[in-house]
């Protein structure tokens, strides 16, 4: 059969142009995709239960503690102690009905069952007090009161002012089997160190003995998106020292971060894979054609593969093989 087809020419760079714009449309199809339907997806699957275990994490200790001096008193005396507790922190603290308290059925299910639930979406904190009538909301702690200096302060003064009042309530002495009998309640470290162990500067220094509250931010606070990584208040003569608080949440996000963007990069190149492999098929068809062809075999023809960007050039050596034919 003779190829009687004529080849009209086009450039190389018209339709490298042309692949590539095509490449990109793939890509930006399937980014939008992601963005629009399987991001919201892995997040809900991946992401969430880490999320929702780190907002407990940073309000651990500290909302047990004043859920202990809430369940201590009366419950019609617990709405005057909330409002003088409320002073101590940055963010809004409430107290409220269980039935009133608005949450998807997700997480009013752990509050229920565990006695405390974490809302990665508000990044707010919920106790039960004792009964189960009652509910603490440490409520959205990433939304600090603008009058106070930093983000830092305003996140750690609640934990800070807390373990100080407890402090002061004992003498010195019965201060290391306090930290002790409380730590475990936090999620991260706290101790007690003289100034002299401290690795800070005059200024830090300085702060410190102006009663002031002393953060620190590291690179890993801010991989962890966290306003400090250490938080120091003088109490007497002693230091009162919290943190680093980003290692543990670290060492849960990596491993899901990893699994999260291989399974993103996956989604994004597999159809831009699947694109492209017609276009491979045919190189290599045409590869051992040409090579066939060299050795003398006049009569092999490549085969055209539906999808393959390299079509132009097959129907150009079938052309080419013809003419061969003809004229051998």
């Amino acid at each position: 059969m003779k190829l009687n087809q004529t080849i009209k020419p086009v450039s190389g760079g018209r339709r490298l142009l042309l692949v590539i714009t095509q490449a990109l449309l793939i890509l930006a199809i399937s980014a939008g995709i992601s963005q629009m339907v399987l991001f919201p997806l892995l997040e809900d699957i991946a992401l969430q239960s880490v999320q929702r275990w780190e907002v407990e994490y940073m309000s651990s200790g500290t909302i047990d503690l004043a859920t202990e001096q809430l369940n201590a008193l009366p419950i019609d005396m617990r709405a005057v102690q909330l409002t003088e507790m409320s002073k101590l922190f940055g963010f809004g603290i409430s107290l409220k009905s269980l039935k009133d308290v608005i949450l998807d059925k997700k997480t009013k299910a752990l509050l229920v069952k565990n006695g405390t639930a974490g809302d990665p979406k508000t990044y707010s904190a919920y106790k039960l007090l004792d009964g189960g009538s009652q509910v603490l909301i440490f409520d959205r702690m990433k939304v600090s009161a603008q009058h106070l200096p930093t983000e830092a302060q305003r996140t750690h003064m609640g934990s800070v002012a807390m373990l100080e009042g407890l402090l002061l309530q004992k003498t010195q002495s019965e201060w290391p089997s306090l930290i002790n009998s409380i730590e475990p309640l936090f999620g991260y470290p706290i101790s007690l160190k003289e100034l002299s162990e401290l690795d800070l500067s005059a200024e830090q220094k300085v702060k410190l003995e102006e009663n002031e509250i002393l953060t620190l931010e590291t690179e890993e606070s801010r991989e962890a998106d966290y306003p400090a990584e250490m938080a120091y208040k003088k109490v007497g003569n002693r230091i009162l020292v919290l943190g680093p608080f980003s290692p543990p949440v670290l060492k849960r996000f990596y491993p899901i971060l990893f699994v999260y963007y291989i399974v993103l990069a996956i989604i994004i190149l597999l159809p831009l894979i699947l694109w492209l492999i017609p276009t491979w098929r045919s190189m290599n068809q045409l590869s051992i054609d040409t090579a066939l062809f060299g050795q003398g075999v006049f009569t092999i023809r490549a085969t055209p593969i539906r999808g393959s960007k390299i079509n132009y050039l097959i129907n150009v050596f079938n052309q080419m093989a013809e003419k061969n034919t003809e004229f051998g």
